[in-house]
């Protein structure tokens, strides 16, 4: 036989006629995601069972469709043709018609494991935990080298440079992540000092965070004797992670700004106390003498018992003076205690010393291998910032 040789168009047009013949109108049940609508108008989604996913397209204006609306993770028949996209050869489904068959399965599980952990009490107020004023140490759940762990330390560690953060590297989605995660809950969870957990990623699809609506994760973030901070990236759907855990933001940003004091914020409440312990004692001092001034004034005038009045008087001075030093030299300490660590720990202060702060693509570069000369870098002097170009590595 002679052999032909097909070019990519000539070999999927060809699949392209045969799948589109062979097949024509079809009826096909699954469970609708990744449910879209375009600006043109037209509807895009997902089917899939267990284990496959189908493209589907509905156009603008198909009549059958136009008077029902589609739900995510419903599970439809939908009826419609057979279509081979040439350009990337993508089947997909021409969508015509639908019913709706029932919630979706795995809506279905997930609600049934709602109900069932509601009724045991998990997702109660009692249960929360509440976060420490000052935490010093978290830990973290989450892919090792993962845009989440990133987050936390950048925004941690610029609010509170003291913070420790502990990482238990996990997986975030596919079949084993929930055990993965819940794992990393129970490990941190028994380590002394660590204050609070952080468990999440950076945002996903429905399916990429299924790991967090199982029930090992549920009981792990239940039993933990530390709080949890849910910081699963997502704008729709509560997670159960997000109903068990003691407190559920958006992203992991926001759950390192919730879990660290702003040490600035905590030098200017050092000096608040200060000047409120100064004004306090001269209070007290003012009020002292103004009743000793009505006592001298409501009294008769003996010489000796003025005298000793007199020395009475010296005597409380003395002891207020000395109580008024004592406390103001304390407070000064502790202000001046509080602004040299926070000198010390600032990331600027070398750059007053002659050195510069390098970035790149917004992190810090520490090294020369981590340098990518393609792209330009952020120069930080301590008077302002500048622009570079890496002309050679070496």
């Amino acid at each position: 036989m002679e052999e032909r040789v097909f070019t990519v168009s000539e070999l999927v047009r060809d699949i392209k006629g045969a799948v589109e013949a062979g097949f024509g109108f079809v009826a096909v049940r699954g469970e609708v995601t990744n449910l879209r609508a375009s600006f043109s108008g037209h509807t895009y989604f997902t089917l899939k069972d267990n284990a496959t996913q189908l493209r589907c397209i509905i156009f603008k204006g198909q009549k059958g469709a136009a008077d029902r609306t589609l739900v995510e993770d419903g599970e439809y028949i939908v009826w419609g043709r057979v279509s081979l996209y040439e350009a990337r050869a993508d089947l997909s489904i021409i969508v015509s018609f639908f019913l709706p068959a029932g919630e979706g399965k795995e809506a279905l599980k997930i609600k049934a494991l709602k109900e069932k952990l509601a009724k045991e009490g998990l997702f109660d107020e009692s249960h929360k935990k509440p976060l420490p004023r000052f935490v010093e140490h978290i830990g973290v759940v989450t892919a090792a080298g993962g845009a989440a762990i990133h987050d936390i330390i950048r925004v941690g560690r610029d609010r509170y440079p003291r913070l420790k953060i502990t990482l238990y590297p996990a997986l975030v989605q596919g079949e084993k992540a929930e055990v993965s995660i819940a794992r990393g809950v129970e490990a941190l969870g028994a380590i002394d000092g660590i204050e609070a957990l952080i468990v999440g990623r950076g945002g996903g699809s429905k399916e990429d965070l299924m790991a967090f609506n199982g029930e090992a994760l549920a009981r792990a973030v239940a039993a933990c004797p530390v709080p949890v901070v849910a910081a699963v990236g997502h704008e729709t759907d509560r997670t159960i992670l997000d109903l068990v855990a003691s407190y559920s933001v958006a992203t992991p940003s926001a759950a390192a700004e919730l879990c660290t004091a702003d040490a600035l914020e905590l030098a200017r409440e050092a000096a608040g106390i200060a000047s409120f312990l100064g004004e306090r004692t001269g209070g007290i001092l003012r009020d002292h003498w103004m009743r000793l001034d009505r006592a001298m004034l409501s009294l008769p005038r003996p010489a000796e018992w003025i005298q000793r009045l007199r020395l009475k008087l010296a005597e409380l001075s003395a002891s207020l003076g000395k109580e008024v030093v004592r406390r103001h030299r304390a407070a000064d300490r502790r202000l001046a205690e509080l602004f040299l660590k926070i000198e010390t720990l600032s990331p600027l202060r070398p750059l007053e010393q002659g050195y510069a702060l390098i970035r790149q693509k917004g992190a810090t570069v520490k090294r020369l291998a981590s340098l990518d000369a393609d792209a330009a870098l952020t120069v930080r002097f301590a008077d302002g910032e500048t622009t570079a170009e890496v002309k050679k590595l070496s």
